[in-house]
């Protein structure tokens, strides 16, 4: 049997794009939730330390990765647990997401690039730690 040309093809109904896109919404909000819970077991408190070393660093830093801050999460700790930290971090208005760029500790794939919403200009780190 031929397979339908894309003049044939039915075209996915908005709705249901849209419950796909909330269906994975939802994924990823529970995977969230399960990495930083097992963060929690490996470090309790780790979570507000975390939190800090962001504000920090989006102190001293425009832009920025999360595996720039990196030594904030516990060891042997789901590096997914950053997606909490940082959904922390954008409703503390310390960041928003700015395009993506290479990241290092996957490969060189695409990560969300962090912009300071608390930058201060003149600042680095090697001036103000």
């Amino acid at each position: 049997m031929k397979r339908p040309g894309p003049e044939e093809r039915e075209e996915v109904p908005p709705l249901f794009a849209y419950a796909q896109r909330e269906a994975a919404a939802n994924r990823a909000e529970i995977g969230m939730a399960r990495a930083a819970d097992r963060a929690t077991r490996i470090y309790f408190g780790w979570r507000a330390e975390a939190l800090e070393a962001v504000r920090r660093h989006a102190e001293t830093h425009a832009h920025f990765l999360c595996e720039d801050v990196s030594y904030a999460l516990p060891e042997n700790a789901d590096g997914r647990a950053w997606g909490a930290i940082m959904r922390d971090a954008v409703r503390a208005g310390f960041v928003v997401a700015d395009g993506a760029a290479p990241a290092n500790s996957s490969n060189r794939s695409f990560k969300t690039r962090w912009r300071s919403l608390i930058h201060v200009a003149g600042t680095s780190p090697a001036t103000n730690p």
